[in-house]
């Protein structure tokens, strides 16, 4: 039971808030003269679950659409984007054509730095503000030595990825 709590709920609970007997104080799940109780929950979950599979699989496009118009509608404004890293090569490149973009900022989108790195090298003209990719690894334990190198190296792999 608590490892099943643990899945479901991460970070947001402690050893201490786990409860081993959750199941006991949902009676109702097991009461056989309650018919087809739990088929709304089910069916409600999944349905939402469909729902934002759908969702996730165009949400690429599906913002890019509403840049397009909303760049479409601007006057003598300029304005900066900042999106989590595409995963399509080269997505962003329509719009960082567009007169109104000064820029175009790619978040690390909870990849590791390796991962992002690897899709940044494939998205010409994105600038890197991998703020939490960039220090990947670093720990206060580190002496001033590690900690610099590995800054070091951690700016290193960034720009290398944003030239290629």
């Amino acid at each position: 039971m608590k490892e099943a709590q643990k899945k479901a709920f991460g970070d947001a609970v402690t050893e201490e808030t786990l409860n081993p007997f959750m199941w006991v104080c949902k009676s109702h799940y097991y009461s056989s003269h309650l018919s087809f109780y739990n088929f709304p929950y089910a069916f409600g979950g999944l349905f939402a679950r469909g729902l934002y599979l759908k969702a996730v699989e165009g949400r690429e496009e599906f913002l890019k659409k509403y840049m397009k118009e909303g760049l479409a509608k601007l006057g003598d404004e300029k304005i900066m984007f900042k999106l989590t890293i595409p995963t399509v090569e080269n997505f962003y490149a329509d719009i960082m054509e567009d007169p109104h973009v000064v820029r175009v900022v790619a978040l690390s989108g909870g990849y590791t730095r390796e991962h992002a790195n690897e899709l940044l090298a494939k998205n010409h003209g994105l600038i890197a503000s991998f703020s939490r990719a960039l220090v990947e690894g670093l720990v206060a334990q580190m002496s001033d030595e590690e900690f610099n190198a590995k800054l070091d190296e951690s700016v290193r792999s960034v720009y290398e990825a944003s030239i290629q």
